[in-house]
């Protein structure tokens, strides 16, 4: 997942890419797996890769885009139903860099940063409370940007309990 190479060199935007989507797929599913794969260290670079001008600095804005939307789409697997990476995920920062991906012109960054939210919250009252403030501040930033459809379509699936009746109370 790293940019450089411990004996030299540097991964290209493919192989992060790659990476990241080997790590959703061997971890959907598999608790052992998630568990196995955030103790090797997977969650600060998945992480740091999500960051804006961190992991792949000399890529273009294409190449860094997919990276985004893998690594966004391994924290959202990684997350899911686990809830000791959800809280570790949070701990690191994504909420607000997930966030941001929501309004990323390429689809595939919005889509998972998007899952991933869902799937961070989903367990816990302190990430949802997180995500939805951050989700929030967003609208009250850029009105104009469209965000306003995916807090929309985002709110149902992050209370705890999956109703869209519900109503969430948040101190901003």
């Amino acid at each position: 997942l790293n940019s450089s190479r411990t004996e030299g060199g540097s991964n290209t935007a493919a192989a992060q890419a790659y990476a990241a989507l080997a790590i959703k797929h061997i971890c959907r599913g598999h608790v052992e797996n998630q568990t196995a794969v955030a103790d090797l260290g997977a969650v600060a670079q998945l992480c740091a890769l999500i960051r804006p001008n961190t992991s792949a600095i000399n890529h273009d804005s294409h190449e860094r885009s997919q990276i985004e939307a893998e690594a966004a789409g391994a924290l959202w697997i990684l997350s899911e139903g686990h809830e000791t990476n959800q809280t570790a995920i949070a701990g690191a920062g994504a909420i607000a860099t997930l966030c941001q991906l929501l309004g990323s012109t390429f689809e595939g960054s919005q889509m998972h940063a998007g899952m991933a939210l869902m799937a961070i919250a989903a367990d816990s009252a302190p990430n949802l409370t997180t995500t939805t403030q951050t989700l929030v501040a967003a609208l009250q930033r850029n009105p104009a940007r469209g965000h306003e459809q995916k807090l929309a379509h985002l709110t149902p699936h992050l209370t705890p309990d999956r109703n869209p009746d519900r109503i969430l109370t948040i101190t901003l």
